[in-house]
């Protein structure tokens, strides 16, 4: 029974890192490029991406959801440690 929690929770922080790395790519490549109309676009739809990765891990189980709200934080949770430990 442990094991399956423990695949749960690292199948939903696989799923909700690959989501994120990947909204941020995105994000990066075209707010950074210009494209007024993308960077919208991508804007609005990135909570609707990590309400339905949400949903869809809940679905999944308790472990699984808590895993994707961590891995849906990976990026911020590099930035903020950067920030910390870049040495003025």
């Amino acid at each position: 029974m442990m094991a399956q929690v423990v695949w749960q929770f690292v199948m939903g922080f696989a799923v909700g890192a690959v989501v994120c790395l990947g909204k941020e790519f995105l994000f990066q490549r075209f707010v950074l490029r210009g494209n007024r109309f993308l960077a919208m676009l991508l804007f609005w739809t990135r909570l609707l991406i990590d309400v339905v990765v949400m949903v869809a891990m809940y679905w999944v189980s308790i472990p699984a959801l808590l895993g994707a709200a961590l891995g849906l934080s990976v990026y911020m949770i590099v930035l903020v440690w950067q920030t910390l430990t870049t040495k003025p």
